[in-house]
């Protein structure tokens, strides 16, 4: 085990972690999996370059916390990389079958020092609505692909979200129903998953109508 940030955290969940759960929950097959954390020297930051060449006896409490703050953080890990593949039964003995794979997760940690004016934060999805899922860039965010924002659906995977995006350009689904019957791979089991699927706050998450919402 080993602390990561949540981004990076976030970007193994949607990735080769959404993968490995594909392969066994909704294939049946057994899978070998091996995460290796990197460990090297982060990146300097302006904030952690400021506060760590003040004096001592110079810091105020606050900048004292934060300097200890950032210094944890560059005790992280910088990467995680991956090994996974299935295993097939030849005989008596388990052995590899097919290889899965994906780019090792960098684990970037945070530039500006917590507190007022350096906390960091990421957005979460709190509506997602699976006929308009893509959020259009602003000068003051830059948006949200459709993609990303599929991916958060329960046992989802690749496949699956690009196979969603792919009949969207051709129209408008109109139910659950019609999501089952268009997207291959999708049952109604998975699709039951997802309409009782909640957001962070515990509200209903998937709508048909309306915009996707991040905060």
């Amino acid at each position: 085990m080993t602390p990561i940030t949540y981004k990076a955290n976030d970007e193994h969940k949607r990735g080769i972690e959404k993968d490995i759960k594909e392969f066994v929950i909704d294939k049946k097959q057994i899978v070998y999996y091996q995460v290796t954390a990197t460990y090297a020297d982060h990146p300097k930051s302006p904030d952690y370059i400021r506060l760590s060449s003040l004096p001592a006896a110079n810091r105020t409490p606050s900048e004292a916390d934060q300097l200890r703050t950032l210094e944890a953080d560059r005790k992280l890990c910088t990467q995680l990389s991956f090994v996974a593949h299935t295993l097939k039964l030849t005989g008596t003995t388990w052995g590899p079958d097919k290889t899965i794979t994906h780019p090792a997760v960098k684990n970037v940690i945070p530039t500006k020092a917590p507190g007022a004016g350096g906390a960091v934060t990421v957005a979460q999805l709190q509506r997602l609505s699976i006929n308009k899922p893509a959020v259009p860039a602003t000068p003051t965010s830059p948006g949200k692909t459709a993609k990303e924002a599929l991916l958060r659906l329960t046992n989802i995977g690749d496949t699956r979200a690009d196979a969603i995006i792919a009949e969207l350009a051709v129209r408008r689904f109109t139910s659950w129903d019609d999501v089952v019957d268009r997207v291959s791979g999708v049952t109604r089991e998975l699709v039951d998953k997802w309409a009782a699927q909640q957001n962070q706050a515990g509200d209903r998450l998937v709508y048909f109508q309306g915009e996707t919402i991040w905060k």
